[in-house]
């Protein structure tokens, strides 16, 4: 019953990451048809993404990621024999370069095509790393136990309650079609909105906190409208 993400496929079927495995809904009139796929029984699967080919990557909490062809049904796994030295995957998103990043327990990582073997980014801490956003730029941002970081020009940049943000542990991101970014955190229900510059954050409490019991931020994101 704990589901962590959930992916709409091209067909209209949905995937669904779970702590017991992958699961793929097939929608019959009005009902879906669930079933199982047998590689990931009983791996909690984090993290869904699909590639330009219609693969599938998914981060877990026990072997790393995999990269899942639904047609053919192989798997290839990216864990420690393959340059990822924590298996406990968080999040992953595929850029428009068609790197993928990946928030893990131990740091950010990243594979770039043809997807050989994955390389922690060493300008970054070996901390926790929760979430993972692109903007419309094409600016990498990513969020986690030691504050918020920007991949801008080749260069990563530092951002911290020093800068503006409500809390250093951040838990969510989504970038807005405008560009600007939303963070949420794991302590305190607030949501910031983030714009950046040469100059710095500017940062606006968009959601403050106004519920006692409304600690966590699991997920944020921009539909069409």
């Amino acid at each position: 019953d704990l589901v962590y993400q959930m992916l709409l496929d091209k067909d209209g079927s949905v995937w669904v990451g779970t702590e017991s495995g992958l699961s793929h809904g097939v929608l019959h009139k009005s009902t879906y048809a669930w079933s199982q796929i047998p590689d990931f029984a009983n791996v909690p699967v984090h993290a869904i993404q699909r590639d330009p080919s219609g693969a599938l990557w998914l981060g877990t909490e026990t072997l790393g990621v995999a990269r899942f062809d639904p047609v053919t049904h192989r798997v290839v796994w990216f864990g420690t024999n393959r340059g990822l030295d924590n298996i406990n995957v968080s999040s992953i998103v595929l850029d428009r370069a068609h790197r993928i990043w990946i928030a893990a327990q131990s740091g950010l990582f990243m594979l770039a095509p043809p997807y050989s073997r994955a390389a922690a980014v060493s300008d970054l801490p070996r901390t926790q790393f929760w979430a993972i956003a692109e903007a419309p730029s094409g600016e990498i941002w990513a969020g986690g136990a030691d504050g918020l970081f920007r991949l801008s020009q080749g260069s990563w940049h530092h951002f911290s309650t020093k800068d503006g943000l409500t809390h250093d542990e951040i838990l969510a991101l989504a970038a807005s079609p405008a560009g600007d970014i939303w963070v949420g955190y794991r302590f305190g229900g607030e949501i910031d909105q983030v714009t950046s510059s040469s100059s710095g954050l500017h940062v606006n409490q968009a959601l403050p906190q106004r519920d006692a019991g409304t600690r966590l931020t699991y997920f944020l994101g921009f539909d069409r409208q």
